[in-house]
């Protein structure tokens, strides 16, 4: 029970204080350049260490990783609070995102190797996204109500640092390893068998990250309004997660379904706040679909769920970066489209993908 709070609480809290800036990023750089790389750290921090934290938690254990994703971001928070110079808001946000990599996988590598890997999935996915929404507008509340920007990261900072004492108990404990003979012989060949699956969670994932990093300045509303209008594609997605982690679907065709409805979701957000909603119920099927397809194919998942955050974040990190770049040069009409167009491509690639079940090692 204890491993369970610490699991699903932690990536509550992880993912609102990674989200706890997004309301108030006019307040912390000058323009959307500035607020793509404040907000694109995170992500290259996580990015940085996503894979590394799968592979070694199937040698060494999960606890050490899930005690120091803990501790790295609180830390990164902390850091955030000490000064609102940009170079300082950046290095915080990258410590932040260090910890979120350390952590991420590995707690979803814990709840994908079970008999009941869907539910724990879907329980995860559901943690992290209602987290997302959490910070949000817990954020955007406390920045209007006090009129201190940063209130609500030093309200969720202070939870996050209850979660890190909990997971120091000796309870807390998820030393689960894989035998070497699980262990796959060259992790090349994982990432060609599964190419275009990983290509796919680059695109998808990190196109809601292009929009939520635009839509704070883009909208003009005060941050509140903006921290419920994103929220909106964070509900969905665990509403979303929940419900098909129920189910027996068949990955590619969902994948195929997918690459559609993000490209039309992302052209719709343009115009209505809709269109956000539309977003976080296509990536909760992205995820879902994803990740059951790679707990069945027989490598481990530490391996696995590093490959999967990999190219998360890696989309997290580039796709938003880009989209503030192309909004500074030629306008946010033309963000919003070059996003829906990669997300199109995605409709052909997807359809090559050669995922075997299951697969020789």
């Amino acid at each position: 029970m204890r491993q369970r709070f610490v699991i699903f609480s932690g990536i509550f809290l992880i993912m609102a204080l990674s989200n706890a800036i997004v309301p108030v990023l006019p307040d912390l750089g000058e323009t959307s350049t500035h607020h793509g790389a404040i907000f694109s750290a995170y992500f290259l921090g996580a990015l940085l260490m996503v894979f590394p934290a799968g592979i070694f938690s199937d040698r060494l254990g999960r606890t050490h990783f899930i005690r120091a994703g803990l501790l790295l971001t609180c830390a990164g928070s902390a850091l955030i609070l000490a000064s609102v110079i940009p170079a300082v808001v950046i290095a915080g946000r990258l410590v932040e995102g260090i910890g979120a990599g350390l952590f991420l996988p590995v707690a979803l590598s814990w709840a994908n190797s079970g008999e009941m890997h869907e539910k724990m999935s879907g329980f995860f996915f559901a943690s992290l996204n209602i987290g997302l929404v959490a910070g949000l507008v817990i954020s955007g509340y406390l920045a209007v109500m006090t009129q201190y920007h940063l209130a609500g990261l030093v309200v969720l900072l202070a939870l996050g640092i209850i979660v890190l004492l909990v997971s120091l108990t000796r309870k807390a404990v998820f030393n689960d390893t894989v035998p070497k003979s699980q262990a796959p012989a060259r992790v090349v060949s994982v990432i060609l068998d599964y190419k275009w699956l990983f290509i796919f969670s680059l695109v998808a994932i990190g196109a809601t990250g292009a929009v939520t990093t635009l839509y704070p300045e883009f909208s003009g509303e005060d941050p509140f309004f903006v921290s419920v209008e994103i929220g909106m594609m964070n509900i969905s997605t665990a509403i979303t997660v929940l419900w098909i982690s129920r189910m027996k679907l068949e990955p590619i065709p969902v994948m195929q379904a997918s690459a559609l409805g993000m490209a039309v979701a992302v052209l719709i957000s343009f115009v209505t706040p809709v269109g956000l909603a539309l977003m976080g119920a296509v990536a909760g099927a992205v995820m879902i679909s994803q990740t059951a397809f790679l707990a069945r194919t027989g490598h481990p998942q530490g391996l696995m769920m590093g490959l999967f955050s990999l190219f998360s974040y890696g989309g997290m990190s580039l796709i938003p970066f880009i989209a503030g770049v192309t909004a500074d040069l030629a306008g946010f009409a033309a963000a919003f489209i070059l996003v829906a167009l990669l997300c199109a491509v995605m409709i052909l690639t997807v359809q090559r993908c050669m995922c075997r079940l299951p697969v020789t090692v």
